[in-house]
């Protein structure tokens, strides 16, 4: 089974760790796991599904897809059942009217899977996460002008070529993540906000456009070949990050 460590603690056994303590108002916890990883579970993982998500598990074309979405349920079921000391199969996901997942156990969470990474963001107010593969053959120019603000796109456009495409997933993981946060879907234009700034808050385009609040959003580091971001309302969060591993460890990095 998986395990958890503090940098400081020794390797604890995963069961041990029911009662977990939750994020507080000024904390984010980011996770990050990849599907490789946790291949062996599969065989017992859709035990926390329930009948609604083993449907739409089974409704996936691909498996690799479907492996994706029940792997991710496994590992927000555990770690909420870790938080609020409850068994991972009494966990229940409710969808709000945009469709956002959410639990009643008093702790936000958001989850984003790419290429073989999934990274799941834990945190006592709203949280977008977002982890995107480096594909090389992305037109980063072309999506830029046509969905990043101007000043970002003049900025992109301003990079030497080898840069471009590190920056362009700079400026994409930073909005899909606030997206995310915010959870209204599609309905927020990724053009009309900003995200590279002194600080990482978020501006919007102009006072009269739709202000969703204030949101700041920061870089994770997700491995090589892949960019990551998390969106918060807290304007200097105490983040820490753990790598979650299946073979009994999960180190953690404080930032």
């Amino acid at each position: 089974m998986m395990k958890y460590r503090e940098q400081t603690t020794e390797s604890q056994d995963f069961k041990s760790l029911a009662g977990l303590e939750k994020p507080d108002s000024n904390e984010l916890h980011i996770w990050i796991t990849t599907l490789e990883e946790l291949h062996d579970i599969s065989d017992y993982s859709s035990y926390y599904l329930d009948t609604a998500e083993q449907e739409r598990a089974q409704a996936f074309r691909f498996r690799k897809d479907r492996d994706s979405f029940i792997t991710g349920r496994y590992v927000i079921k555990t770690l909420l059942g870790m938080y609020s000391n409850t068994s991972p199969e009494h966990v229940r996901l409710e969808k709000d009217d945009f469709g956002k997942p959410f639990c009643s156990q008093d702790i936000c969470f958001n989850l984003s899977h790419s290429g073989d990474k999934l990274m799941v963001g834990f945190s006592g107010r709203d949280i977008g996460v977002d982890v995107e593969k480096i594909n090389p053959s992305v037109e980063v120019e072309k999506i830029g002008k046509n969905h990043f603000s101007n000043e970002e796109y003049q900025l992109l456009m301003e990079k030497d070529p080898e840069e471009k495409q590190t920056f362009f997933y700079n400026i994409w993981t930073r909005k899909e993540a606030v997206i995310k946060a915010i959870g209204k879907g599609l309905g927020i234009p990724l053009k009309s906000f900003y995200v590279i700034t002194p600080g990482g808050r978020v501006l919007w385009d102009s006072p009269t456009s739709l202000n969703y609040g204030d949101w700041y959003v920061l870089p994770v580091v997700a491995g090589a070949g892949y960019k990551a971001a998390v969106a918060t309302p807290i304007e200097i969060p105490e983040m820490k990050v753990f790598e979650l591993r299946n073979d009994g460890e999960a180190k953690s990095e404080t930032g």
